[in-house]
């Protein structure tokens, strides 16, 4: 590949990069899942090779069960620490977001169906709230979204900043940053949550 096709092939990249901006949270023990999963690969693989195998009698036994047991290793690694993360992915030219909580479950949020987005802090509590929506993988905090559709939608992420220009700087409605927390659009037991306050419109903030 020529000089030109690299410099061609990294400036692709950047453009799909910008395109499509991500921010990842990873648990606090995501490395330990990642280690933890590996082993349980490691162990499978040589318990599956006593089953299988001549009960390493032989010591060629154990160098193919080791060399099987390094991609299941790096397979359950990996999946142990991709499911430790909450990712927010803008699809620009779609404008939509795309929240996921590991591989199990992603959410779809179009940038014009926001009603209300704002920062927040989220407790042990709100780990609780049994719903495909509730895309946290630990306390600490995070975003509220609230769809025109009424749906409600937490999302935990340090980059909360971030997030929310990136959104407005998508054609997000301004107004999504600006009113209070419709409370109604919620169940009681979820207005208590730790949240920026708003004034509401013709209001001094207080």
């Amino acid at each position: 590949m020529s000089g030109a096709q690299n410099k061609s092939f990294r400036e692709d990249m950047k453009a799909a990069a910008a395109a499509t901006p991500q921010w990842d949270h990873f648990h606090k023990r995501a490395k330990i899942n990642m280690i933890a999963m590996g082993a349980i690969g490691v162990g499978a693989t040589f318990l599956t090779g006593t089953m299988f195998s001549d009960g390493y009698e032989h010591w060629s036994s154990y160098i193919w069960t080791a060399v099987a047991a390094v991609p299941v290793a790096f397979i359950l690694g990996f999946l142990g620490y991709r499911v430790s993360a909450v990712v927010v992915l803008l699809d620009k030219p779609k404008r939509v977001f795309r929240i996921s909580n590991g591989f199990n479950n992603t959410v779809n949020v179009p940038i014009n169906a926001i009603a209300y987005m704002g920062k927040a802090d989220f407790t042990r509590k709100d780990l609780f709230r049994l719903t495909r929506l509730r895309l946290l993988n630990e306390t600490g905090p995070g975003i509220e979204i609230i769809g025109r559709d009424g749906k409600y939608i937490t999302v935990r992420t340090d980059k909360a900043d971030e997030v929310i220009q990136a959104a407005l700087d998508c054609g997000m409605n301004p107004n999504a940053v600006k009113i209070p927390f419709p409370e109604n659009a919620v169940n009681e037991k979820w207005r208590d949550t730790e949240r920026e306050q708003r004034p509401a419109p013709g209001r001094p903030a207080a």
